[in-house]
């Protein structure tokens, strides 16, 4: 059995709680819809994460995903 490589696709505001809240609702709903797609040909969704640092005022939002193999979109398309 091969082991799935993860990716964490993340996000950091500091001192700016609007922009965070928008990035929250951005990412939470990306993974609210993202999470439940099953088909091998979609990178599986696997967790969120959010944390905040009350000291630096900032915010981190996470998502860890399934890490897709081949290259880079860019190159594929420009091929």
């Amino acid at each position: 059995i091969r082991a799935k490589k993860f990716v964490d696709k993340s996000r950091k505001i500091t001192n700016n709680e609007k922009l965070a809240e928008e990035c929250l609702k951005e990412m939470f709903g990306e993974f609210c819809i993202a999470k439940d797609l099953l088909h091998p040909n979609i990178v599986e969704y696997k967790y969120f994460m959010r944390n905040f640092n009350k000291p630096n005022k900032s915010w981190e939002f996470h998502i860890i995903m399934e890490l897709m193999g081949g290259e880079d979109m860019d190159v594929y398309l420009r091929e």
